[in-house]
Parts: C-alpha cells; sequence; structure tokens
C-alpha cells in the first residue's frame, strides 16, 4: 500500500466504525410504526450508505499525490456554496419547494452547465418527488413562503 493512500484508508475506516455504529444503534430504534417510518427509518438509511461509501472509499485507487485543483473546480464549489446559501435565504419568502426547485434549476444550468429542457424536466421531477414523498406520503410540513406555497 502506498504511504499516499494512508490518510484515505484511516478515514473510510473511521467513517466505517462509525456509520456501522450508527445502524447498529438505528435497529434499537424501531424501521416502523403503523403507517410511517419509526425513529430509526432516517438513521438506518444513512447508516447504511455511509457503511458503502466507506467501503467504496477503501477499495478505491488513491487519488496521484499533488492534484492541484483547477479554477474551474474552485468556481463550481464556491457558486454551488452561494447557491445553497441563497436556497437557505429564500426558503422562509418562497417556501421550501420553489426555492428547492430554483436551487436544482440553478445547479443544473448554472454551476453543471447542463441544457435548458433537460435540467427544467429533472428540476421539476425531482420537486414533485419531494413533495409527493415528505408532503403527500409523510405529512410533513415544510416551510411555506408568503404566497403559501
Amino acid at each position: 500500500m502506498q504511504l499516499a493512500a494512508m490518510p484515505d484508508r484511516v478515514v473510510a475506516l473511521l467513517f466505517l466504525l462509525f456509520f456501522g455504529a450508527l445502524c447498529v444503534l438505528a435497529l434499537g430504534l424501531g424501521y416502523w410504526d403503523g403507517f410511517a417510518p419509526a425513529a430509526g427509518f432516517a438513521p438506518l438509511w444513512v447508516g447504511l450508505a455511509g457503511v458503502f461509501l466507506s467501503i467504496a472509499l477503501l477499495v478505491s485507487r488513491p487519488a496521484e499525490t499533488g492534484e492541484a485543483a483547477d479554477r474551474a473546480g474552485l468556481r463550481r464549489v464556491a457558486s454551488a456554496a452561494l447557491a445553497l446559501v441563497l436556497f437557505v435565504a429564500l426558503t422562509p419568502i418562497l417556501g421550501m419547494i420553489p426555492a428547492g426547485f430554483l436551487l436544482m434549476l440553478a445547479l443544473l444550468l448554472l454551476i453543471l452547465r447542463r441544457p435548458p429542457l433537460p435540467s427544467l424536466v429533472t428540476s421539476v421531477v425531482s420537486i414533485a418527488l419531494v413533495y409527493a414523498i415528505f408532503v403527500a406520503w409523510l405529512h410533513v410540513p415544510l416551510p411555506k413562503g408568503v404566497l403559501g406555497v
């Protein structure tokens, strides 16, 4: 094993331990309660995703040492962070659903530079799924804006 890969492997093992423990603890909270998820539902799925990603990090090939981030990459990261800050700021004004739609559309069009029509369709479908799952199915009251949306 190369010395450069050691930090990645150590972090992956720590994540694997953490997310594995999260899964074990989540099982003690209950998975389902009547017609709705119980307290252990979300922690279990987050833990399973973390275990999967930790294993992927463990078996992945390490990045070349000395790789520098290019300016375009740094600009995309800064733009995505700014978009998230704007999402948080706009959610009380517009509501979670419209703000989430604008966030998704901005990420696809402005940051990832995807074509307009697929970006619009992806944004509409994503937000429709968020609404269907959280509002219609699970009855989670998402923040509404000044227009009541």
